[in-house]
């Protein structure tokens, strides 16, 4: 519509006498439309799209390619004549139309896909709304935003309602034009987005199937353009007692087999709209049976029975009777063999057990990454306590903080890192107080924990506010090493490395992975970690085979491994995790070690460090990004909506994790432990969200 009607003061103006041409019909139309009008049609649309508009964040196959190519294709289905009776009976009773509530149905799938509760659908309206306008040939099409907002959990029938408001409303403010819109709208700003919706939808109104004009004849038939100008677009179609829908998308987006299943699941929604219409969506299944039987329990076939039943302490003295003159540890160019470090530890326990530490006794240790960090780690175990570890490369405050959290009665320092003067427990120091501890028995201590018992307390990261303390089960990390131990298996001539703070939960793998297998671990210097290249001569220089770093870690050997002249083929295995990886990065490490697995591993404190493992070296070259892959044995893993409801594959959900894996709960905070650590809805175990 000309904007020249902004200048019109006239109320109406007479049709012009026929026959009239389509300018003569656009300029009386331009007359009959008064400045308020219009006016109150802004009004109406400014409150509509107030506020900075939703982009539909539904997780594509590929992202948005920089420069849209608008390539499209399509697939549909059919709606059988009793579903069609059914959609049609709803909406008279609802007193809506089919346009709405097969739009209602679509809002409710694109939140199911997106996880929105504010979406915006754009349809386009013919706008011919004065009877003389049928019968003139012209472009009269105005898009119209219908904006849906989801509250609290609402019913199909709650939806539709809010539906028949706004697409009424819409309808009654029509005459103002989309590009208008445009020009005032709180649009994204990535120019590879559609302006204010991403999506459409479209009920035809079409002849049925031919029409027949004198001795003419014709005939429609769906023309495909291989074009589209939204990411998705749905169309619906009355075909004799039976509803044609047709799903068209980018392909530079999506695959077929998303939009097919994306269309199975619309088909869904639909038909628990005609019997549980009045139920809260919350209650209903929205994907088919078959893809929620895939998500619940085909991909969380992990059940593994490893047959252990010892503790990390029961079976490191079972390595270290196997091979006592053996290399336990190595650090700064010393090596200390595993008889003696197990005679350490014991004398240690025995001398914690003499002073009151005994099972769930919680005792902080604060060394230097040294022998002495891991025969105090073990002195605490065999004595049958509990660690917190204390990083002394921490800040005070948070050293502090843990210590007011945990309350520890005991601390065990070396006087290089002691800085708790006011400490008010029982403080062993294994510097000064290691002549009284080495008199203590060199024997194994009787074991008084099991599996089920806590091996430490470990904090999470600032990130996401104040550090929590998470409480770890041995049955956890047991989970873990086991599992690793199984599928990637030590072999004669292997050596391990410890590159991380041991404060992490993440490290107790490099703590205890070879050490229990009879396998060297070096003990790398936080100096050593943090440069490249000394971090590449330690690792070359001892031969190390195994490596479970981080993405930053990872850069830092690409870097070394591109200007170094030394060789590291002796690595055979190696981990990332803590943050993403890229395609490029995955693609630089197969150049550089070829054959050589990169496991992208995925988890948190919370599941004691990893819950999912991908091997990198499956990706395809065209992959966008770097999948976290499936669960780990004995862990269940689900993305569920937040009425703890699976979301279709490929849809955007929270992700929960079950099994053996999870934490127990956090320490000192009851609330948010019930809040996080819930009742597994799928089985009979807990969940972690």
């Amino acid at each position: 519509m000309p904007k020249l009607c902004w200048g019109t003061g006239v109320l109406e103006a007479p049709l012009p006498p026929l026959p009239f041409t389509f300018a003569d019909y656009v300029l009386w139309e331009s007359q009959t439309i008064t400045k308020t009008s219009l006016q109150a049609q802004e009004a109406y649309w400014k409150q509509q799209l107030a506020g900075e508009l939703p982009v539909l964040s539904l997780s594509t196959d590929r992202p948005h390619p920089a420069v849209p190519t608008y390539r499209g294709d399509a697939l549909a289905v059919m709606l059988d004549a009793e579903l069609t009776a059914q959609l049609k009976a709803l909406s008279q009773q609802q007193g809506a139309t089919l346009f709405m509530t097969m739009l209602t149905a679509f809002n409710i799938l694109l939140r199911l896909y997106a996880g929105q509760n504010d979406l915006i659908v754009g349809a386009p309206l013919a706008n011919r709304t004065h009877d003389h306008a049928e019968e003139l040939v012209g472009f009269f099409l105005n898009m119209l935003p219908l904006r849906t907002r989801f509250d609290d959990d609402p019913s199909f029938a709650d939806v539709l309602a809010q539906v028949r408001n706004t697409v009424t409303g819409a309808i009654s403010n029509a005459e103002y034009p989309f590009s208008w819109m445009l020009e005032w709208a709180q649009t994204a700003r990535d120019v590879s987005i559609s302006p204010v919706f991403q999506v459409m939808f479209n009920m035809l109104n079409l002849p049925q199937s031919s029409v027949a004009l004198d001795d003419l004849s014709l005939t429609f038939s769906e023309l495909d353009t291989g074009y589209i100008k939204y990411d998705l677009a749905l169309y619906a179609h009355e075909h004799g007692d039976e509803i044609f829908l047709q799903l068209a998308y980018l392909t530079d987006l999506f695959d077929a087999t998303t939009i097919e299943r994306m269309l199975n699941n619309l088909v869904v929604i639909l038909r628990q709209a005609v019997v549980h219409g009045e139920r809260p969506l919350s209650t209903l299944t929205l994907i088919t049976e078959a893809e929620r039987q895939t998500l619940l329990r085909d991909w969380n076939q992990t059940a593994h029975d490893f047959g252990n039943q010892h503790t990390i302490t029961e079976l490191f003295e079972q390595q270290a009777a196997q091979t006592p003159d053996a290399a336990a540890l190595i650090c700064q160019n010393e090596t200390l063999r595993y008889a003696d470090l197990n005679r350490q530890a014991n004398q240690l326990a025995h001398h914690l057990r003499q002073n009151g530490v005994g099972r769930d006794s919680f005792v902080a240790l604060c060394t230097e990454r040294s022998f002495k960090m891991m025969v105090g780690l073990l002195g605490i175990l065999k004595a049958g306590g509990t660690y917190v570890a204390l990083d002394p490369d921490y800040p005070m405050a948070r050293l502090q903080d843990i210590l007011h959290d945990t309350r520890p009665e005991f601390l065990i320092v070396q006087e290089s890192v002691d800085r708790f003067e006011d400490f008010d427990g029982t403080k062993i120091c294994l510097d000064r107080d290691w002549g009284t501890i080495n008199q203590r028995p060199a024997t194994n201590p009787t074991s008084l924990t099991t599996p089920d018992d806590l091996i430490n307390i470990v904090y999470t990261s600032s990130t996401t506010g104040k550090p929590k303390g998470a409480r770890i089960p041995m049955s956890a990390v047991l989970n873990r090493l086991l599992w690793m131990w199984h599928e990637y298996p030590f072999v004669a001539g292997d050596t391990a490395v410890l590159q991380k703070s041991y404060a992490l939960v993440a490290a107790t793998w490099e703590l205890f992975g070879g050490l229990l297998k009879g396998v060297p671990t070096l003990i790398l210097q936080p100096e050593e970690v943090r440069d490249a290249d000394l971090l590449w001569q330690a690792l070359t220089r001892h031969q190390v085979t195994h490596l479970l770093s981080s993405p930053a870690l990872i850069e830092n050997v690409l870097h070394a491994a591109a200007r170094e002249e030394t060789r590291w083929d002796s690595l055979r295995f190696a981990t990332t995790s803590a943050e993403p990886i890229s395609p490029a990065m995955v693609q630089r490490w197969k150049e550089t070690f070829p054959g050589v697995p990169l496991l992208n591993l995925y988890g948190s404190t919370e599941c004691s460090s990893n819950a999912t493992q991908y091997d990198a070296a499956q990706l395809p070259e065209t992959a966008v990004r770097v999948p976290i892959g499936q669960p780990l044995p004995n862990i269940q893993v689900y993305i569920l909506d937040q009425n703890l409801q699976p979301v279709p594959i490929g849809a955007t959900g929270e992700l929960c994790i079950s099994g053996a894996c999870l934490a127990d709960g956090y320490l000192n905070l009851p609330e948010l432990s019930s809040e996080k650590f819930i009742e597994n809805p799928f089985f009979i175990d807990k969940v972690t969200r």
